[in-house]
């Protein structure tokens, strides 16, 4: 078994502590959400060519703007989140 090192654990703790106190899960989680909705609908309105350029400014590049500026938020705030407590928990 490999045991972190006692630099990954600080930062591990230290991303948790600073994702649960200020919230980043909540506010990481809603622009991924937006974003993902956009990329679907660009994927699919991307098929039909006379749509193509428009449904990647309208609807792909903000969707790939968004996912990129929500997913440092959501990322820390996942790591002290219920989800991850649960994840981790060893199976009875």
């Amino acid at each position: 078994m490999i045991h972190p090192s006692p630099d990954q654990v600080r930062w591990t703790g230290l991303a948790a502590m600073v994702g649960g106190v200020l919230g980043l899960e909540r506010w990481g989680f809603r622009p991924n959400s937006a974003a993902l909705l956009l990329l679907t609908i660009g994927a699919f309105s991307g098929y039909w060519p006379p749509l193509l350029d428009f449904s990647f400014v309208a609807f792909i590049l903000p969707g790939l703007l968004l996912l990129i500026l929500g997913s440092p938020l959501l990322g820390p705030g996942n790591l002290g989140g219920p989800a991850s407590r649960r994840a981790s928990a060893p199976a009875c």
